[in-house]
């Protein structure tokens, strides 16, 4: 029984649609995880980057400060 029913299950399909089945699902996998593994490597690198930015602004606010304070005022 079990024989005859995969038998009939074969039979429907061509040999077209048996090697382009899992090359289209490969591709499509593989663009799916390089765009995942790119979207990621992306955020990771906008993150830094904020993060050099945001280091960069306090040093130049506390050499302004510093600077500015350290300055004597005549009256």
């Amino acid at each position: 029984m079990k024989l005859n029913f995969f038998k009939y299950i074969l039979s429907k399909f061509s040999l077209q649609i048996v090697f382009i089945v899992p090359f289209v699902l490969q591709i499509v996998g593989t663009v799916g995880l390089v765009g995942y593994l790119s979207f990621k490597n992306g955020q990771k690198a906008v993150e830094n980057l904020a993060n050099q930015l945001i280091e960069e602004t306090g040093n130049r606010l506390d050499l302004y400060l510093t600077n500015y304070l350290a300055t004597p005022t005549w009256n």
